[in-house]
C-alpha cells in the first residue's frame, strides 16, 4: 500500500508543478494579449474620432471662408463651378 500512496503524491506533484510552470504562466500571456488588443481596438477608435473633429473643423472653417460652397467628400466647391472630378 505504501508505493501506491508515494505514486499518487508522485503524479499530484507533477500536475502541480505543471499548473505552476506552464499552464499559469501561458494563461497571464493570453490574457495579456487579449488586453493589448483592446487597447489597440481603443487607440484606432480614438485616432478615427480625432479625424473626424479635425474634418468637422476643416469643413467649418472652409464654409466661414467660402460662403456658399458645398463640401463634396473632401472636396470644396465654389457655387456654380463644375469639375471634373480632378
Amino acid at each position: 500500500m505504501v508505493p501506491l500512496a508515494s505514486a499518487h503524491r508522485r503524479r499530484a506533484s507533477w500536475w502541480w508543478v505543471f499548473g505552476v510552470l506552464i499552464a499559469l504562466p501561458a494563461i497571464a500571456l493570453a490574457l495579456l494579449g487579449a488586453s493589448a488588443i483592446r487597447s489597440d481596438e481603443v487607440e484606432r477608435q480614438r485616432q478615427l474620432l480625432d479625424q473626424r473633429q479635425q474634418f468637422a473643423l476643416l469643413t467649418g472653417r472652409a464654409e466661414r471662408t467660402h460662403p456658399g460652397a458645398r463640401v463634396d467628400g473632401c472636396r470644396l466647391r465654389a457655387p456654380g463651378r463644375q469639375t471634373n472630378g480632378a
